[in-house]
């Protein structure tokens, strides 16, 4: 990634899906074993983030840095995990990703919005990403502020899923 790369990018109103958690695979060990996410987690998944791909360094800095890049740019950064490659899994790694989002640069609030807003907008889902009256209503209820401790985002008290709300 080069600053010219990313005005190219930006010329071409495209957005990046950022999938800095499977280029992390070797923390996966440690969100699984994060006693917030743990009991939450099937034993298959626990065993999926437990796995870890070798020869990934090279890319662990040049992703973050390239988040750093984007951003400066103005060009639209989306969350995304990559799940279910090893040491990723269906999730528990977005919140991974948003903490290798603030670890780039990101502030929280950005992470965030990266993680719900921005998708729903670049991806033309009109009816989430935002609280709203009428919109879909797909809630996490954390315990904590995620805007200025993104870990936050693991402490997990309530779901709603279109309204509906899901034992934890």
């Amino acid at each position: 990634m080069t600053p010219e790369f990313a005005q190219v990018l930006k010329s071409a109103g495209i957005f990046v899906v950022m999938t800095l958690a499977v280029y992390h695979s070797c923390e996966g060990v440690k969100l699984a074993n994060d006693p917030r996410l743990e009991p939450k987690l099937e034993a298959r998944w626990r065993d999926v983030l437990c796995e870890r791909v070798d020869g990934q360094e090279q890319f662990q800095e040049y992703g973050l840095a390239a988040v750093r890049l984007l951003r400066d740019a103005g060009i639209p950064i989306l969350a995304g995990s990559d799940s279910a490659n090893p040491g990723t899994t269906y999730g528990a790694s977005m919140h991974h990703e948003l903490e290798l989002l603030v670890r780039s640069g990101l502030t929280a609030t950005e992470a965030l919005t990266a993680a719900t807003i921005a998708p729903a907008k670049h991806f033309r889902l009109c009816d989430r990403g935002r609280i709203a009256p009428g919109l879909r209503a797909d809630l996490v209820l954390v315990e904590g502020d995620p805007t200025a401790d993104i870990d936050a985002t693991r402490s997990i008290q309530e779901v709603w899923r279109n309204g509906i709300r899901l034992p934890c």
